[in-house]
């Protein structure tokens, strides 16, 4: 459990240094099972399958763990515990649904650290920006993300297609409209990290549009739903007011310990209170005033890439490897604008198969055991034929070690009539290797053959896109007004309850003693204060 960043002992949530992604491993008879069949033919027409976007309660169940329960006042040692315990809930569901379904667990994130950025970054968030690549934005659009932000958090939502230099406008307008008919998502902007000739993005929307867009869904989405606007804002400033006088008390119990335990003086005087109290008032009014923006998506989707045109410099760095993020980033851009940067994280999907996440760039190469059926997934997709894009001539003759076509296959007995063979994914990478004079001893390597069109693919240098579903997808829309917006508003709907079966409050107790600092009498350990995360943050030049 503790690989998981799970530790039901532990007091207090780890640092982010130890953040990391954490995907479980795959059985060898799976990975056996799929080299075996690397050998039979693609078909004659070929289409990706295209994820189904499954919004059953049984999907989305499975597909995001919820965050606990938390009332005022309780301390980030009893609610690090209710996560801990949450977590481990939700795993065991997840193994059991799939258990059930007869299939095996699909690659997902398993560590909770990660999984409390995303917490946070929907919480703290305004206006939830989901960056999806324009290839395959059902791939990455999670459906019990989507549900959570827009019908649990009932925040406003915008898609942002990003890599559009990648595929034609026409796909990119299709995707745009499929994805505009959501309820929830008020504004889908294309963007691309590609500059044109003339120095612009090559994108007719650049990352200025982004910022102007989430802008006009907040301004819409209060326009639209006046009446849950005015309790969400009201209940940000009393939770203001009391996180302020929770942590005024604590500092002064705090400071009267210290100074009875003959540990230092106090340093907390009237002037001094008075200061600090006008300090925060301003930096209450400051955060106030800015549209706060959370970046959320899945890993290799360009988040990063986005962040830093909307900056102008380069704000975070830019990896090909999936997860590079790993930490919540607080970025102030104006006197009206703040971004949090979440870490990518891959959802548990039931509707996609392992070797599109690995095309879509979801599982890291290096993870990466076998490359031929992601091949045939890649080749069922790409743009123009994979073999013609690899320059590759066809077999002249049906060879059984590379490509096994059964006698009920309507092309077998074309191939006995002299029609040249069919393409698989062992053959296609047994003749790049053979082009690219790719061994093994003495043997043709296929296996790096597989490898190297798959980093040819995360380099984006295989065309590539799926196409939008031809049904209109049913989802309840989100509530117009009424009576039950503000008590909606007050639950923060979409938590998970917790039983306390298990927590011990007094050795909670003497943890905090044990653990409270003796000289850093400035220290703030309040992890419920948004205030603090603009303490000394100003607009960047």
């Amino acid at each position: 459990p503790e690989a998981l960043g799970v530790n039901m002992k532990q007091k207090r949530a780890p640092t982010s240094g130890g953040i990391q992604t954490i995907f479980a491993g795959e059985a060898n008879m799976d990975v056996q099972r799929r080299v075996a069949e690397a050998r039979a033919p693609f078909p004659e027409e070929q289409s990706p399958e295209s994820p189904a976007f499954d919004i059953s309660a049984e999907a989305t169940e499975c597909g995001m763990p919820l965050r606990p329960r938390w009332e005022f006042g309780m301390t980030p040692e009893h609610l690090h515990w209710r996560e801990n315990k949450a977590f481990q809930q939700w795993l065991e569901g997840v193994r059991a649904t799939f258990r059930e379904r007869g299939g095996y667990l699909p690659v997902f994130e398993m560590n909770l650290q990660v999984w409390r950025q995303l917490w946070r970054v929907l919480e703290r968030a305004e206006v939830v920006v989901i960056v999806v690549d324009v290839r395959a934005p059902l791939i990455h659009l999670p459906p019990a993300l989507y549900l959570h932000v827009s019908q649990h958090l009932r925040k406003p939502m915008v898609v942002v297609l990003s890599k559009v230099d990648l595929v034609p406008g026409s796909v990119a307008k299709k995707w745009a409209a499929w994805l505009t008919h959501l309820p929830g998502v008020l504004k889908v902007v294309p963007f691309s990290s590609k500059e044109g000739k003339d120095g612009s993005s090559s994108s007719s929307y650049g990352a200025a549009n982004v910022v102007q867009c989430c802008h006009e869904a907040h301004e819409e989405f209060a326009q639209t739903h006046p009446g849950l606007t005015a309790a969400r804002h009201s209940r940000r400033q009393e939770l203001a007011i009391k996180h302020e006088e929770a942590r005024r008390r604590d500092k002064v119990a705090s400071d009267k310990e210290r100074v009875f335990a003959g540990y230092a003086k106090p340093s907390f005087s009237a002037e001094i209170a008075a200061l600090q109290q006008e300090e925060s008032g301003l930096v209450a009014a400051t955060a106030a005033g800015r549209l706060l923006i959370g970046l959320v998506g899945q890993p290799n989707v360009g988040k990063s890439s986005l962040l830093n045109a909307i900056f102008g410099r380069k704000m975070v760095s830019v990896k090909e490897t999936p997860g590079h993020t790993k930490i919540l980033q607080t970025m102030v851009l104006d006197d009206q604008t703040a971004l949090y940067d979440s870490p990518g994280v891959v959802f548990p999907r039931i509707d996609i198969t392992r070797e599109a996440q690995v095309v879509a760039g979801l599982i890291p190469f290096a993870q990466v055991r076998e490359p031929f059926s992601a091949v045939r997934w890649l080749a069922s997709c790409a743009q123009p034929a994979l073999p013609d894009l690899l320059k590759l001539k066809p077999l002249k003759s049906l060879q059984r070690e590379l490509v096994e076509l059964p006698a009920d296959d309507p092309r077998f007995f074309e191939v006995e009539d002299g029609a040249p063979p069919p393409w698989s994914p062992f053959s296609l990478c047994h003749m790049y290797a053979q082009v690219r004079g790719l061994k093994r001893g003495n043997q043709t390597d296929e296996l790096q053959a597989g490898m190297e069109i798959l980093r040819k693919n995360l380099e984006c240098k295989v065309p590539w896109w799926t196409s939008p579903p031809e049904f209109a997808l049913e989802v309840p829309e989100m509530g117009e007004g009424g009576a039950g917006e503000e008590e909606h508003c007050q639950d923060e709907s979409g938590w998970v309850d917790v039983s306390d079966d298990g927590w011990d409050e007094e050795e909670d107790e003497e943890g905090r003693m044990e653990e409270m600092p003796v000289v850093e009498l400035e220290e703030d350990n309040d992890p419920f204060d948004d205030k603090k995360l603009f303490a000394g943050l100003k607009p960047l030049a």
